[in-house]
């Protein structure tokens, strides 16, 4: 089942939780995006458009410091 979501835009820090069908992910933090899957696993895959040879540089070193990491209900 493939499944499209834009998030965020351009610049700026993007959190997206992504939440199985019984996750009481009711209340994210302010700013978060939850995505619901139809599954209590699932696969995120982050793509992001390089729109210049000039902003390469500072997307690379955005990219090295994103995160991808279970949290806790206490998190939200």
């Amino acid at each position: 089942m493939g499944r499209d979501f834009q998030v965020g835009s351009a610049g700026g820090r993007i959190d997206i939780v992504l939440a199985g069908p019984n996750s009481p992910a009711g209340a994210v933090s302010e700013g978060a995006q939850l995505i619901r899957a139809p599954s209590n696993k699932g696969v995120l895959l982050f793509r992001r458009v390089i729109p210049s040879d000039e902003e390469y540089a500072l997307i690379n070193a955005e990219r090295r410091e994103a995160k991808c990491m279970p949290i806790k209900l206490s998190m939200y």
